[in-house]
């Protein structure tokens, strides 16, 4: 039996420690979830692709470079992030 408020649609408030800043998203929909990310053995985030969402040409110096922004699993579209050729060319599958 899943735990309370696991799955559901909840509302950024507002109230919080004086001493804590709000973020941009108050009043937004989120889902709570109990899944957590990965992590490598120093507790660093290990990132997944899970899409390539779009794409764009850079012109760096005097070359052209191809650059993928990529949707990250379990991140929302906001935290997707643009990554160079040689990164996409390291994924050999995005599922």
């Amino acid at each position: 039996m899943p735990e309370e408020g696991i799955g559901q649609q909840v509302t950024v408030t507002d109230e919080l420690p004086p001493n804590i800043m709000p973020e941009e998203g108050i009043g937004q929909q989120v889902t709570v979830t109990d899944e957590l990310q990965p992590t490598d053995d120093e507790g660093h985030l290990v990132l997944q692709p899970e899409a390539i969402i779009d794409t764009r040409e850079r012109q760096l110096q005097s070359r052209t470079v191809w650059e993928f922004l990529v949707k990250w699993k379990n991140l929302p579209n906001e935290d997707a992030t643009w990554e160079r050729e040689n990164f996409a060319a390291s994924i050999t599958s995005v599922a």
